[in-house]
């Protein structure tokens, strides 16, 4: 739903949960063992990245507002400005998996997540 409030992807997204039904899909990898000792200082190590994916929120809301209106003087939102918004948005995910104890794997800047 991010991904459409921040003009990512343009259809409104369903709720059916099929797997390549909306063009920003997240996949998460299933359960993996993660060791105790970081899992208890989590919240501590994430620290930084929480601050930096705070950051990126502020700059998607604002490439979200610049490109309404250039949206709405050529009638699309332009390919750098979605496309630094997918990455904001990419890194905001990231993190929250990290968080929600979803994945032991740090938040990365990489274009790929799959590292």
């Amino acid at each position: 739903m991010f991904s459409y409030i921040f003009l990512v992807s343009n259809p409104y997204p369903t709720f059916f949960g099929r797997q390549g039904a909306h063009p920003v899909d997240l996949e998460i990898d299933g359960p993996d063992r993660q060791p105790r000792l970081v899992t208890f200082f989590r919240l501590i190590l994430a620290i930084p990245a929480f601050v930096i994916a705070y950051v990126f929120l502020i700059g998607m809301f604002v490439v979200a507002l610049v490109g309404w209106f250039v949206a709405l003087v050529i009638g699309r939102m332009p390919k750098g400005m979605r496309d630094l918004s997918a990455y904001c948005l990419r890194y905001e995910t990231q993190t929250n998996a990290y968080l929600m104890i979803l994945t032991s794997r740090y938040p990365s800047f990489a274009g790929n997540s799959k590292s």
